[in-house]
């Protein structure tokens, strides 16, 4: 939605204190939208973002900058629920980081040694899942998990089977399909989880016929954090009249990284998004 002119003008004779106020009170979304009024304003909410994720880390004891271009090294990104800080600031304490990187050793080995000697983590071991084994011991398209320590917290890395971002669309829901790489904010589901709404991924947690308890625990956790959960778009009256399979909310519409439902805002640079095409994912295949 384009910024009306005359709140635009205020905008602009507002000092640098008050534009700070009020963006802190601002999600992602709007963020853009704000952006997209003038180069001025790109520049500015640009700055206010890449603060923003700064300020994240910097509460979860990261260092951001050495984190930031170690992602960029790595061509990892940071997944899970302190993404959500990035689209929706300040709406819980963050716990533990989850980092998703592609199965390359190269790319692995340099990830750990990274967080080892510019973060000062210490590396605790690795597991390699059985794929026969049911959720959470096996996240579609991960390979393995290997695991730091830092000020007692944790760090996961999850090293993905094929592309670095695929596990994200095996995680329990929507509202974690999100992800913060050295230059952009990625969100799967912005209609859903900009407006607190939630969609269980069907095809990853009921692969058995029933939700695992841990998963379950997982998902009351975000109910927690106020984001409301739903098992499928007909239990939401604003999805009423959507268009099964085409509309980008509906379960059994197949998405892709670089289709039309997709939410991106770069806060540091050009935003190289992913070049991945075709269906990516799709959160429930049944009939």
């Amino acid at each position: 939605m384009p910024i009306p002119s005359k709140a635009l003008g205020t905008f602009y004779v507002l000092g640098h204190d008050c534009m700070e106020q009020l963006m802190f009170r601002m999600n992602l979304r709007e963020l853009a939208a704000l952006a997209s009024a003038s180069n001025g304003l790109h520049t500015l909410v640009q700055a206010h973002v890449k603060r923003t994720i700064h300020r994240i880390l910097r509460l979860m004891g990261l260092d951001p900058v050495p984190l930031l271009k170690l992602l960029r090294r790595t061509l990892s990104a940071i997944v899970g629920s302190s993404t959500l800080l990035a689209l929706n600031p300040w709406t819980f304490v963050p716990g533990d980081i989850d980092i998703c990187v592609q199965r390359s050793r190269k790319k692995v080995v340099q990830l750990i040694r990274g967080l080892e000697s510019e973060l000062h983590m210490k590396y605790v071991g690795s597991k390699v899942w059985d794929v026969n084994k049911a959720y959470p011991n096996s996240i579609g398209g991960v390979y393995g998990i290997a695991k730091l320590t830092y000020g007692g917290r944790h760090v996961h890395i999850l090293i993905s089977n094929s592309g670095p971002l695929k596990p994200i669309f095996s995680f329990h829901s929507t509202c974690v399909m999100n992800f913060i790489s050295s230059s952009y904010v990625f969100c799967a589901y912005p209609d859903l989880t900009f407006n607190f709404r939630n969609l269980i991924n069907h095809d990853s947690v009921m692969g058995q016929g029933r939700m695992e308890k841990r998963v379950k625990a997982c998902i009351d956790k975000y109910c927690e954090r106020g984001y409301e959960v739903r098992g499928n778009t007909s239990a939401r009256e604003e999805f009423d009249d959507h268009v099964c399979g085409s509309d980008p909310n509906c379960p059994r519409t197949p998405r892709a990284l670089n289709d039309a439902g997709c939410f991106y805002f770069s806060y540091s640079g050009s935003c190289r998004r992913p070049r991945g095409i075709g269906r990516a994912w799709l959160l429930d295949s049944s009939t």
